[in-house]
């Protein structure tokens, strides 16, 4: 996928964060704890509120804009492109030059063919990054 293409992407669903005014705060929020040694799991059910949960998440863990990194796999214009290797061009793009532990929200990560071993490969190497991974279908885990 070219850059160019990516960006604009990344920069469509940066606007994720702004969240209706009416939401039910999750519960689940105070057992959320982000870590650069192990990847936070959000499943369930399709439409449940796994991605209002994300924004939540992120006010909550003050986790500021320039320091998060969302895209949903969900987006038609990433078909065609979903695996490893788009994982490690949106990885480079955001996180290339930058030192700041970044947070990774990566929606509906299952469409994404081998994720687990891309994910798994930047957690061995200490990547110092956190990621948030969101899944609702059944092959996810």
């Amino acid at each position: 996928m070219e850059n160019s293409v990516l960006a604009h992407v990344l920069d469509d669903w940066a606007t994720w964060s702004k969240r209706p005014e009416k939401d039910v705060r999750r519960k689940l929020l105070d057992e959320c704890v982000l870590s650069p040694d192990s990847v936070t799991v959000i499943q369930g059910v399709r439409r449940c509120g796994k991605s209002t949960l994300l924004g939540q998440l992120m006010t909550t863990a003050g986790i500021d804009e320039a320091h998060a990194v969302f895209i949903n796999f969900e987006d038609p214009r990433l078909l065609g492109h979903l695996d490893a290797d788009l994982l490690e061009q949106v990885y480079q793009q955001c996180a290339g030059s930058q030192e700041a532990c970044l947070t990774f929200f990566l929606d509906e990560i299952q469409n994404v063919s081998g994720w687990q071993k891309w994910l798994n490969t930047k957690l061995e190497m200490k990547s110092g990054h956190r990621f948030v991974v969101t899944g609702s279908n059944p092959d996810f885990s």
